[in-house]
């Protein structure tokens, strides 16, 4: 039953947000509330069999939507840009039109500053990153170049980039040292 309603409430979801062109913070929102609402709904929809108390019935929904609600907080904070990525954000918004040269360049002061923030320090590592950002300029160009960068386009630009890294072997040790 729960998984009828839950989906139902996605698609219903997922055309609104097709529609009004909603990020991957609001995706991941969207699908946190889906399961706040539906499982406490459909938990109370289950058919009573005699054998339970009204508490038990209760206990079980309230547990439940605490469960669910904690699992919404955990998800808003997970996605919430840190104090690092926020300063990296300001970076890009604030050197904009470096940060295009060298993207499309492959090299240049700006790249280096980028590779620095995902902890590149070699000059082998340099010239492979630069090398991602190249490759990936028309998503990651499109991002900075009205010098506004929304949460979701920093969260976009930096998963662009690690899976950039991830797919050269000499970035990949780099990129698995991020994730801690």
């Amino acid at each position: 039953m729960f998984l009828v309603v839950f989906m139902s409430r996605i698609n219903e979801i997922a055309r609104y947000m097709k529609r009004h062109n909603t990020g991957i913070r609001g995706w991941l929102l969207a699908v946190t509330a889906c399961g706040m609402v539906s499982l406490p709904s459909a938990l109370m929809a289950q058919e009573d069999t005699g054998n339970e108390s009204f508490l038990s019935t209760t206990s079980t929904s309230t547990t439940s939507t605490a469960m669910v609600t904690a699992l919404g907080v955990l998800t808003v904070v997970t996605i919430t840009p840190k104090p690092r990525n926020r300063a990296f954000k300001q970076y890009l918004e604030h050197n904009a039109v470096a940060v295009q040269d060298g993207i499309t360049l492959g090299g240049g002061e700006a790249v280096a500053d980028m590779a620095s923030a995902f902890g590149i320090r070699d000059h082998a590592e340099l010239e492979a990153f630069g090398q991602v950002l190249r490759g990936k300029q028309e998503v990651l160009v499109g991002i900075v170049e009205d010098h506004q960068v929304s949460d979701e386009e920093l969260m976009l630009f930096i998963h662009t980039v690690y899976e950039g890294m991830l797919a050269q072997s000499e970035l990949e040790a780099a990129a698995k040292s991020l994730e801690g």
